[in-house]
């Protein structure tokens, strides 16, 4: 279903984005899900849900600006403690973070749009470093 698109892509996307591009390159990922924009908005912003298909850790999560998270993955041997702050929000059609980690240097912005089409949902993914 839609989870595999995200689950397959994403974490690898997100580690390839922040230990291989060098500050302002970006990743832009589209794809048309053949779903409702509501599915998907419910995919990206309920916690139970995005713990099955983006990291069984989030402990809370709430689509508001201003809204900040923290939960620790491993990955590769290595921790990872992600630190999200909620910049942009449009229910239904956009959720936008900050991202970091604790222990490494750097940030990135996360943005997810979604524009209802005939096929469904098309779902844009950006990702950048800065």
């Amino acid at each position: 279903m839609y989870y595999c698109f995200f689950q397959k892509q994403i974490f690898e996307v997100f580690f390839y984005l922040r230990y291989s591009l060098k500050p302002q390159k970006m990743i832009l990922l589209q794809k048309t899900i053949p779903v409702s924009p509501n599915k998907i908005w419910k995919a990206l912003t309920k916690l139970k849900q995005m713990q099955k298909w983006y990291f069984k850790e989030i402990t809370d999560f709430r689509p508001e600006v201003g809204f900040e998270t923290s939960f620790a993955v491993v990955y590769r041997k290595k921790i990872f403690t992600h630190q999200w702050l909620i910049y942009d929000v449009l229910p239904q059609y956009r959720i936008a973070y900050y991202w970091q980690y604790l222990e490494y240097e750097g940030k990135a912005t996360v943005s997810f749009d979604l524009e209802e089409v005939i096929q469904g949902t098309k779902v844009t993914l950006k990702l950048k470093n800065y």
